[in-house]
């Protein structure tokens, strides 16, 4: 997959989230701006980091119970690119 122009980027990653390679990605589309979809911390806070690097910058997160009686919760978490 080659990445091309986009104005927003929506990313759902597995687990183990998009990683330093899907960071790069994702930041060679030029996107102004990032929506991440994340279902671990810790892959959260490495992918946060990542972006970060690229030259985005964290704006909010909201935690999302999408599976009621259990104990995941997703976080959706926006990320506005340099030209933002």
């Amino acid at each position: 997959w080659r990445p091309s122009a986009a104005a927003v980027v929506v990313a759902d990653p597995a687990r183990r989230g998009l990683g330093r390679r899907g960071a790069e990605v994702v930041a060679r589309t030029g996107a102004a701006r990032v929506v991440l979809v994340s279902c671990d911390a810790g892959s959260l806070g490495r992918d946060a980091a990542a972006l970060s690097e690229a030259g985005y910058r964290h704006v909010e997160s909201v935690g999302v119970d999408q599976f009621g009686h259990t104990g995941h919760v997703e976080v959706v978490t926006r990320f506005d690119g340099p030209g933002a």
